[in-house]
């Protein structure tokens, strides 16, 4: 509670100061992006990220890389920020008390694509590649199911960094899965 009342005291004297226009400018409110650019937004969904307030840092992150295309961080984050507040078909099938059948295990999640596609967009921009390209392969294997899609960003993860025992273990085992019923 504490924490929390001295980052609002910080948000609000940032925001009492005089506007300079420049890098500077800093709101709470990233919903009015109008008035603040790309780093202002990028500074406060950080904010909301380092305090684990992953709804509020999607708003940011999605804004910020709206308003620059050029910025990995903000795609990374953005996708980590989404995996962190969406719920798995499984998960909401659970909640709604669903029979999980074989079907529904083998149907893709296609919300899951959007997070893929943002830690690629990280990676191709330069940020934490090895890192986005391995979650990015992670999500394809676990909640995409994608058993190609998952060893292609597998190897471009380990074209940055052979030192992942976890995405050897996880590229064998989709190898193994692939020989045993015929592929997916």
């Amino acid at each position: 509670m504490r924490n929390l009342t001295i980052f609002l005291v910080a948000i609000l004297a940032f925001s009492c100061q005089p506007k300079t226009g420049g890098e500077n400018e800093v709101s709470s409110n990233i919903q009015d992006s109008t008035t603040m650019d790309a780093k202002s937004i990028l500074l406060t969904a950080n904010r909301y990220y380092q305090n684990d307030e992953f709804e509020q840092a999607v708003v940011g992150f999605s804004r910020a890389t709206r308003l620059d295309t050029t910025s990995g961080e903000a795609y990374y984050k953005l996708a980590y920020s989404l995996a962190m507040t969406k719920k798995t078909l499984y998960e909401e099938a659970i909640q709604n008390d669903v029979a999980i059948t074989e079907a529904s295990l083998e149907q893709k999640d296609t919300s899951a694509l959007t997070i893929i596609n943002n830690f690629i967009s990280a990676a191709e921009l330069g940020y934490r590649i090895d890192d986005a390209y391995y979650s990015a392969a992670v999500y394809a294997y676990t909640i995409y199911r994608d058993d190609s899609l998952a060893l292609k960003l597998f190897h471009k993860s380990l074209e940055y960094n052979l030192n992942q025992p976890e995405a050897y273990q996880m590229m064998d085992d989709i190898k193994l899965r692939l020989r045993s019923d015929g592929g997916r």
